[in-house]
């Protein structure tokens, strides 16, 4: 392949020269050529956005435009449990993509209008997280502080502070909170744990616990089932397609498997580990399946992208 380098845009030249061999390995169907090339559009891509997120930083000052949260039967319950019960401690499960987060916006929104000065805290174990729960409080122009990834300053005037878990040691013990919200809480079910031990620490009056997932099923407060979810509409459903292998290489039959049923796409496989997860997804893509995968500390740029490459119908499998 022949192209005419101009030096003025050296990599957009690289890119376009990989982008039409790219698709002279699908005219021609050479899937090993595909595959290679799709895996350096890719890790060149990752590495743009997680460039893009690493110079993120949430600004504590500027204003952003309002937005209305939708009055959910769910999240109205899990207000006025909050707002009304006399414990001080609360466990909250909810299945993921639910909005769990609105909650905690809701509840404390509604505080700050009966009460302009108070504070309240949310910890979250990842910084991805915290960044995404920060701008949402910033859209609803709610002056927030963000604790974490090198940024320990809290804003006097600050009604809400995003924590990440690990940065906890940065709160002041003389800081009063109407509410700690703890999100992704199975993560700090075990109450000697460092950073639930500095937290128990912190003046509030009321401590709740958000999860998808608690350990601890006999300690709910409030449980909206994945299916209840799925009925009323507010999540997907999925088809579950559960195989057994007797013996030998697991892996590589369920490669095969995967690639000879393409037609149950886009399809979720969910694993144990997060070596697994990804060796897998390494195997598909050797196999000539488009395929990608999600772990604990995936960005959540990275998650976006793959979302939108489902919905596309560019990728067929999600590795999870």
């Amino acid at each position: 392949m022949k192209m005419k380098h101009n030096k003025k845009r050296n990599t957009a030249f690289i890119y376009e020269a990989i982008i039409r061999e790219l698709a002279r390995s699908i005219h021609e169907g050479d899937d090993k050529i595909k595959a290679k090339l799709i895996k350096i559009v890719r890790k060149s891509f990752d590495e743009l956005m997680s460039t893009v997120m690493e110079n993120y930083n949430p600004d504590n000052d500027t204003p952003t435009t309002a937005h209305e949260i939708e009055e959910r039967t769910y999240l109205l319950d899990c207000f006025q449990l909050i707002t009304t019960t006399d414990k001080d401690n609360i466990n909250l499960q909810l299945p993921c993509g639910t909005g769990k987060t609105y909650i905690m916006l809701y509840t404390i929104r509604d505080e700050l209008q009966k009460n302009p000065n108070s504070k309240s805290i949310i910890f979250c174990p990842w910084i991805d997280l915290g960044k995404q729960t920060f701008q949402l409080f910033r859209d609803f122009n709610i002056k927030t502080s963000f604790i974490g990834d090198g940024r320990h300053t809290i804003t006097e005037d600050s009604n809400v502070i995003i924590c990440i878990n690990a940065s906890v040691e940065h709160i002041p013990l003389d800081l009063d909170f109407k509410y700690v919200f703890c999100d992704e809480a199975h993560h700090l079910e075990n109450p000697n744990s460092k950073v639930m031990s500095k937290i128990n620490q912190l003046q509030y009056e009321r401590i709740i616990k958000v999860s998808a997932t608690f350990h601890d099923q006999a300690n709910l407060d409030y449980n909206y089932p994945m299916r209840d979810a799925i009925n009323d509409g507010y999540i997907s459903d999925y088809v579950l397609h559960i195989e057994y292998f007797s013996d030998g290489d697991k892996l590589a039959p369920l490669a095969k498997m995967v690639r000879e049923n393409l037609s149950w796409g886009p399809i979720l496989i969910y694993f144990n580990n997060t070596e697994r997860c990804i060796g897998f997804n390494v195997l598909l893509r050797e196999v000539g399946v488009i395929s990608d995968y999600i772990i604990g500390d995936t960005s959540t740029s990275k998650r976006a992208q793959i979302k939108e490459s489902v919905k596309s119908n560019q990728t067929d499998v999600v590795c999870l």
